[in-house]
Formats: structure tokens, sequence, C-alpha cells
């Protein structure tokens, strides 16, 4: 790596984040403007050829953008850009404005934690995930997840739940704006009944922590008795 990017829309932090990646013996490339679209900031990143992305989380307050960082990297991430976000508010937003694109999130951490070594680990762990594949604790497994609370945060529908093959006994929120609005009532109403309703997702439930941890393509699970070997693959 040569070339990082840097997406943060306080100039302040922006510039001392420049200093972190030259002390690295790198060349930092500013993504500035006002209002942009994450098609823009991708065509500054693909003009400037640059070789990995940092980037903050909430990008709205300065007028950078009106997207998240972690929306702008997901999409990086399928374009086979490596990457790091660095915020703030990771234990106010790590459960659902973060957690939403966790999957394609390798590389987070909390401001204040880095230093230019600990920068470089966690872009090559990102470059190395894209290169050559999840590591044991990104991988993606079928789990049962029981529902303990259904919830609206922020304008988005938020379940805190159990997930057995990780922990059971450690209850993690996740955002489930996937799911058809039959489905959540389905949930709302077992749970007002005293009932502990039952999803199945894909987690890579072997994340060291709760913050580690991405759910995707939740939905209902079927009835026990129902459940076949194929519900777990």
């Amino acid at each position: 790596m040569k070339k990082i990017a840097i997406i943060d829309d306080d100039e302040e932090t922006r510039e001392t984040a420049a200093i972190d990646v030259d002390d690295m013996g790198l060349e930092p490339v500013l993504i500035v403007g006002e209002g942009l679209s994450i098609d823009d900031i991708i065509q500054q990143i693909q003009a400037e050829k640059v070789d990995a992305i940092i980037s903050d989380h909430r990008l709205s307050p300065g007028n950078l953008s009106n997207f998240t960082g972690a929306e702008i990297l997901s999409k990086l991430y399928t374009l086979k850009f490596p990457s790091l976000l660095v915020t703030q508010f990771l234990d106010i937003e790590g459960d659902v404005g973060i957690r939403k694109y966790r999957d394609k999130l390798p590389s987070v951490i909390g401001r204040g934690d880095q230093s230019p070594e600990l920068i470089v680990k966690l872009l090559e762990a990102s470059k190395y995930e894209i290169e050559k594949g999840r590591p044991v604790h990104r991988q993606p497994h079928r789990a049962i997840i029981r529902v303990e609370k259904f919830s609206n945060e922020d304008d988005c529908d938020v379940i805190d739940g159990v997930i057995t093959t990780w922990s059971n006994d450690t209850a993690v929120r996740f955002p489930v704006d996937s799911l058809s609005a039959e489905i959540k009532s389905e949930i709302q109403s077992e749970i007002k009944g005293n009932k502990k309703p039952r999803l199945m997702a894909f987690v890579n439930t072997g994340g060291n922590t709760a913050q580690e941890l991405f759910v995707t393509d939740i939905h209902l699970a079927p009835d026990v008795k129902e459940m076949t070997l194929d519900d777990f693959c």
C-alpha cells in the first residue's frame, strides 16, 4: 500500500489522520467537498488511484456527505478496496448503524484507540480478507436467534436477541429493516404473548466480541419439529 484516502467531515481530524498516514511512510489523499454522494467519493478515490481508505462514520455534521462512513466503505468493499472505519460513536452506533454493514467492514476501531502501527495492521487485515477470504472469526454460520425484545431506535426497527451458538446469555442488538411488515408484526405479537420467537440468520459466531458480529439473511425460524439439517447449512 502506498496511497491512503482519508474521509472525514472535520478538517482538524482529517489533517491529524493525514499526519498519522504520513508517519506510516504512506501518502495521504484527502477526500473533500460538500454534500458528496457515494458515487462522488468513489470517483475521487478511483481518480487518485488509492490503495486503501480510512473513514470516519458520521460525515453529515460537516456536510461532507449525507451518507455514513460505514455505508460508503461497504460499497468500496464490493469494489475490492481495503478500509478502516474509525469512529468515536462505536458504543452508540455499533449495534445498528454500523452493524447493518458490518459484514463488509473487516476493520472497525474506536477513535482514540488508533496508532500508526495499529492502522497498518487493520488495513492489512482488510486487504487480506478481500484478497484471500474471510478469516475464521469473520466466517458466517447459520444460527438460531432467540428474540428478547423488539423496538425502534432512530427510526430503525431493531431486535435484541440471543445468538445461542455465540453466547447463550448475552443479547445482541441488530437492525431488521430487511424483514417484512408481516413478519415484524408476528414477532411483536409473540413477544406480547410472552413467547420467545426465534429467527435464523447468518452470523460470524467466531467473533470475539459483540461489536465484531454481523447478522445477515434474517428470517423466521421454522417450527422445531419441521427443522432439517438443511436449515443449519
